[in-house]
């Protein structure tokens, strides 16, 4: 993998993950979900795709009855239609200070990447979708719409974040690396932010929970929400907010996390940057100082067992949440077919 594209992003290069969907329309059966289009709502109501039949009962319109199956059975039978509804898909997207790490590719490269496939997949068929943008600093989001604009727009802010957060990381680890731009022309007009307290210095990790219950203070007409992140830091009320999050939205969770946190470290000597907040130029400076760590076969074995644990901890919890769980390791192609088999994507 190139080294730049691992650790840079630009705005053209989430765009153009709309031309890797997979045409595939026209192959799925008609399902029971939320959409508009070759998918139905969940609820019987007063739209225009046939349902089911049943006798006629009081009070049912008589522009639905059925003469046909009533002359047939000498009984009145009424027709049930599928409601159609307008209803948001909202991509999570996870980047926050510790997206920002990766022995192959950042994290947060691979956030913006999957989120950019969903927003593209939902808009192409006509779904109304947004993202939704996590940092330490608070969370953004875009403006919902079914238009190539509303993804472009989502596309720009992601484009926008990831930028700004890294060019902060790197200016606090004192370093000068050369981030790709991210300032192609694309509207930003729709799009609203919104700043979450972020204390006294300005930034400090913000757990999911935190997010979780925003979207239930503002619920909009959320339909699914796909959440994108390595799921660490989730909160003391994350599991309660997404079980009542659960009660009016699908919830999906997309797990990103490095590969190298499988198999662990292997046994050896590794350095890395530490910032001294005793030894600063300015009080409010730190100065980046080089250090290293020893780490022995006892050790690894134990942050090996630790991981594995912490990964079977995960799977428990999105398993009695009843939420699913897909892993990017499985490929973004995967899990799109995966989303649009299960019909939490159109």
């Amino acid at each position: 993998m190139n080294d730049h594209a691992a650790i840079n992003l630009d705005v053209q290069t989430l765009l153009e993950e709309r031309h890797a969907l997979k045409q595939q329309g026209g192959t799925l059966p008609l399902g029971r979900g939320h959409w508009i289009g070759q998918f139905q709502g969940k609820r019987r109501g007063h739209g225009s795709e046939y349902d089911d039949l049943r006798h006629y009962s009081t009070g049912d319109d008589a522009r639905h009855i059925d003469w046909k199956a009533s002359a047939r059975t000498g009984v009145l039978h009424t027709r049930l239609y599928r409601e159609e509804k307008d209803i948001r898909t909202t991509v999570v997207a996870d980047l926050r200070d510790a997206m920002f790490t990766g022995s192959i590719e950042l994290q947060a490269v691979r956030v913006c990447k999957v989120a950019a496939r969903l927003l593209w997949q939902a808009t192409q068929g006509s779904s109304r979708a947004n993202v939704l943008v996590v940092t330490d600093a608070g969370i953004s989001l875009s403006e919902p719409g079914s238009a190539q604009q509303a993804a472009i727009d989502a596309c720009a802010l992601l484009a926008r974040q990831f930028t700004s957060n890294q060019t902060r990381l790197n200016a606090a680890a004192g370093t000068d690396t050369d981030t790709a731009s991210s300032s192609a022309h694309v509207s930003t007009d729709p799009i609203v932010e919104f700043n979450i307290d972020t204390g006294i210095n300005g930034y400090r990790a913000l757990n999911l929970d935190t997010v979780s219950q925003w979207l239930i203070e503002h619920p909009g007409k959320l339909s699914t929400l796909l959440w994108i992140s390595d799921f660490q830091h989730c909160g003391a009320h994350f599991d309660r907010n997404i079980a009542m999050l659960s009660e009016t939205a699908d919830n999906v969770a997309i797990v990103v996390e490095d590969p190298l946190l499988k198999s662990g470290l292997p046994g050896g000597h590794y350095g890395y940057t530490s910032h001294n907040q005793t030894n600063t130029v300015a009080h409010d400076n730190p100065v980046p100082e080089n250090r290293s760590v020893s780490l022995g076969y006892r050790a690894s074995e134990q942050l090996r067992a630790a991981l594995v644990m912490a990964a079977t901890q995960r799977q428990a919890r999105f398993e009695q949440l009843m939420v699913p769980m897909l892993s990017i390791e499985d490929g973004i192609d995967s899990i799109v077919t995966t989303l649009r088999h299960e019909q939490f994507l159109p």
